[in-house]
């Protein structure tokens, strides 16, 4: 057993001595003792998983910050068809999530520009990680989000702590230098005062101390930049849950994100959508969820490409589940991209990226709508982005992380 395999067996064991006799008993039926092989998507195939003390607990409603930390794994991505799907597909899975935008806006978001920094912040992981052997994604995340907002007009020295002012005191690396991400975009004022209050109170978002109860959508589409995370999807769901925890304190919000980057994982690794759904599914009964798994059950992802008036019996509130649901059913029925983004904005304009998401996961290259890649604003900088982070996950002919890259991409 390696010396990761043991610190995971430790931390599980020293879980698994405070459960009551209730949660014992559901470890004993349905766990494990150590969590090295959650595997629940390989090789193209569903496999079953099981669950460990971490998300037992998590079930009982006590605390499981674990996965918010630092973390005791090798993501080393080895599944062939994962594998395959990052390196192939990923690039235009976020591209058309991105030029989503362009169709229904004529211009990049706030949320899009929060992706380019959560995209930049996963290649700064692998940096940190090959310098320090220390796999910190969402710390780093948090700081990639300090730096959007610092973009939004929050000087630097009120976006981050004393501590952090002290070891970085200006924002670091190449994409802050891009001036068009300076502009305002009618940003979600809960993200605003979410990442503000970090800076302000030394407070960020966990699952056992949620910052809000904010269950808006923007949550959602940098969630891709964490489709690429893992082969397995309990990791992804984690990551993209820890990233948007950071916002977004309800469990609508953030178990959506980590929902909608499973699925994108999912189709990435040769599933389809009905296959990404199942394995969220699973992943919910670990989770405090209300609404997510209600929704995604709902939705019928045969026949025709659905009407307006089928996809507004999903909108609801128009929170952050209803716009994954009816992504998804726009995505699975209607295989044109510019018809089906048009068609999913009708109905719930932040359904739109999530939409150009899963149709680049599925499509590649291949489907790639490219008499709309002319109108893409900062085409460069987000093609650099993309295939950066399938360098760093899987390695691109001729493009792969190397000590030159901690430049542009320093840890922090």
């Amino acid at each position: 057993m390696d010396q990761h395999q043991q610190t995971n067996a430790a931390l599980t064991g020293k879980i698994a001595e405070s459960l009551t006799l209730d949660e014992q008993v559901v470890l004993e039926t349905r766990g494990r003792s150590d969590t090295t092989t959650d595997h629940e998507w390989r090789n193209g195939e569903r496999v079953m998983g099981y669950w460990d003390a971490q998300r037992v607990r998590r079930v009982f409603g006590r605390s499981s910050d674990e996965f918010c930390q630092e973390l005791q794994y090798d993501k080393t991505i080895k599944d062939a068809s994962a594998f395959y799907g990052i390196g192939m597909h990923f690039p235009f899975a976020a591209l058309e999530s991105v030029l989503a935008d362009v169709v229904v806006r004529g211009r990049l978001s706030s949320s899009t520009q929060m992706t380019l920094f959560c995209l930049d912040a996963v290649v700064r992981t692998e940096t940190w990680l090959r310098q320090t052997k220390r796999l910190i994604p969402r710390m780093i995340s948090l700081l990639g989000l300090l730096r959007w907002l610092h973009t939004q007009g929050v000087p630097w020295n009120r976006a981050v702590t004393a501590g952090i002012l002290e070891e970085v005191p200006e924002p670091t690396g190449w994409l802050i230098k891009v001036p068009e991400l300076f502009e305002r975009r009618d940003p979600d004022p809960v993200c605003i005062e979410a990442l503000s209050a970090f800076a302000e109170k030394n407070v960020t978002g966990w699952f056992s101390k949620p910052i809000n109860r904010a269950r808006t959508p923007s949550a959602l589409p940098r969630a891709i930049a964490l489709a690429a995370w893992s082969d397995i999807p309990e990791r992804v769901f984690e990551q993209a849950a820890a990233n948007a925890l950071l916002t977004h304190g309800h469990p609508d919000a953030y178990l959506s994100a980590g929902a909608y980057a499973v699925m994108v994982n999912t189709v990435l690794s040769g599933g389809t959508l009905e296959d990404g759904i199942e394995v969220v599914v699973d992943e919910l009964a670990k989770w405090p969820d209300e609404n997510v798994q209600r929704l995604l059950s709902s939705c019928d992802l045969t026949g025709p490409p659905p009407s307006l008036g089928e996809l507004s019996a999903l909108v609801e509130d128009g929170a952050a589940p209803n716009a994954l649901a009816v992504a998804a059913v726009v995505a699975a029925r209607d295989a044109d991209f510019e018809s089906a983004v048009r068609r999913a904005a009708e109905a719930l304009p932040a359904a739109a990226p999530l939409v150009g998401g899963f149709h680049g996961a599925r499509n590649g290259e291949q489907g790639f709508p490219r008499e709309w890649l002319e109108r893409l604003e900062l085409r460069d900088v987000i093609d650099r982005l993309v295939f950066d982070v399938a360098a760093v996950q899987v390695g691109l002919p001729e493009r792969v992380w190397t000590p030159d890259w901690a430049g542009p991409y320093p840890g922090f």
